[in-house]
């Protein structure tokens, strides 16, 4: 069954606190049943621990959509056959749908056409297919609400009242995702090894709930008593000592394979990197770098690991989107300043793992411009590159907000802690706004620099 999707303002999808996304392929469109369907022609797919997201292109608050990894009963993989497509054809699991009763709001599970299981009431209620479909599409229209009836807005998307939804989702069974782009194989495994991940977590925890209640038995049938609770604690005292020796064992264990592992990687990176200045000659030399590139024993970034041009753009759109997100949540109010460095390191610092480099950094940067995710980069003459929301008339406030700190004079350390700017963007800016006539070049006294206001006629004029 899908879901209608909410996403951030960066066309993310919003997820779970113990949700993050795995894998992302753009050029995607979906056919429901055999049906192609207009309103989700291109978007992109996105998988995570418990959900298939998908983010259309033209709309995305509207219609986008994602179902649960659990609701999939079956995957196939079809690969291109002339113009077609390759798809991945998602099976899921029938979900009755619900209607409210007209008599006594009852929820219903079933066809519209069947009686209620409450009152019973049918006969001149009954409706019937078409004019179900007739009203249906009215009520989309109105905004009506199918289970209080209450008359919202119609362009709303859920009930005010009872937070119902109001349009209509795509319920097929079987659903088609056509990759135009390339990218069918590895979202066909990466979905395949989620859903069995998933498969092995729901029998691990039933295997450890009949595993405790078979204990809880054995235990409430021996134990009795202020000597039977003394005689189980000192059993669970062995039990987790032999536990800690054992895991203490293996993990020594581990350490020295990791070692070994370490040192012949080593050894194999020095041969690979004497074999290097033979790439341009030999094809199967080129082949082994290229795939010891793929299993990241060269230690380059993440970028090296992304061959193919389509790729490395997903991955620098899909990065740039993740930046917009924590400077939108940093970037309070209209003249707060982020440079490209201490972004850099806020970022890493919230992702703790895989971090990213800064020349990917600095390249998911470039595309600010063209996606239009409400960040302004500036360059200052220095080529620090500053970050700021973006806003009309921009350059405009900063200079308002920084004419509002002369009180007719301020030092450099007055207006950086007023304006919450680090020393050196407070310098560039207080010298642009020299160099635009707004101010009069800077005077000493007492080992502090004054930077003084232009002569009150410029606030005459």
């Amino acid at each position: 069954m899908t879901f209608y999707l909410e996403t951030t303002s960066s066309n993310l999808p919003v997820l779970d606190a113990d949700e993050e996304i795995i894998h992302a392929q753009n050029c995607v469109g979906l056919y429901f049943d055999d049906e192609k369907s207009p309103d989700y022609a291109n978007g992109t797919l996105y998988i995570s621990q418990k959900h298939v997201f998908y983010v259309d292109s033209q709309n995305a608050k509207k219609n986008s959509l994602k179902t649960r990894l659990s609701d999939i009963v079956d995957v196939n993989h079809s690969s291109r056959y002339f113009r077609s497509s390759p798809k991945v054809h998602l099976y899921l699991k029938f979900v009755q749908e619900k209607w409210a009763c007209k008599i006594c709001f009852y929820n219903n599970l079933g066809s519209t056409l069947d009686p209620c299981k409450n009152c019973g009431v049918a006969g001149r209620f009954r409706l019937l297919q078409a004019d179900s479909h007739a009203t249906e599409e009215r009520r989309k229209k109105k905004g009506l609400c199918p289970t209080c009836t209450f008359q919202n807005y119609p362009d709303l998307l859920f009930c005010e009242i009872c937070g119902t939804q109001l349009t209509r989702l795509p319920t097929a069974e079987h659903i088609q995702l056509s990759f135009r782009n390339g990218g069918s194989s590895r979202f066909f495994e990466v979905l395949n090894e989620q859903r069995k991940g998933l498969i092995e977590k729901k029998e691990n925890a039933l295997r450890d709930t009949n595993h405790l209640r078979k204990i809880i038995k054995e235990k409430s049938l021996r134990i009795g008593g202020i000597h039977g609770l003394q005689q189980s604690h000192a059993l669970r005292l062995a039990q987790n000592g032999q536990t800690l020796v054992r895991a203490f064992q293996d993990l020594d264990a581990f350490f020295s394979l990791t070692r070994e592992t370490m040192e012949l990687a080593d050894q194999f990176v020095e041969r690979i990197q004497n074999l290097a200045g033979f790439a341009k000659q030999s094809d199967r030399v080129q082949q082994l770098l290229k795939r010891t590139q793929q299993l990241g024993l060269l230690r380059n970034n993440y970028a090296n690991m992304v061959s193919d041009s389509s790729n490395a753009r997903l991955f620098q759109v899909e990065l740039c989107k993740s930046i917009s997100e924590l400077l939108l949540n940093h970037l309070k109010s209209d003249t707060d300043t982020i440079t490209m460095t201490h972004a850099w390191a806020m970022y890493n610092r919230a992702r703790k793992t895989e971090l990213v480099s800064p020349t990917d950094f600095a390249k998911a940067c470039e595309l600010f411009p063209t996606l239009d995710l409400g960040i302004h980069v500036s360059k200052l003459s220095s080529g620090v590159s500053l970050f700021q929301l973006k806003l009309p008339n921009q350059r405009e406030k900063f200079l308002s907000a920084l004419l509002d700190t002369m009180q007719p004079t301020v030092t450099i350390s007055q207006c950086a802690m007023k304006l919450h700017w680090s020393i050196g963007v407070t310098m560039e800016q207080l010298e642009s706004a020299e160099s635009e006539g707004y101010i009069l070049p800077p005077k000493t006294t007492h080992n502090e620099l004054i930077l003084y206001i232009l002569r009150l006629e410029i606030f005459m004029i």
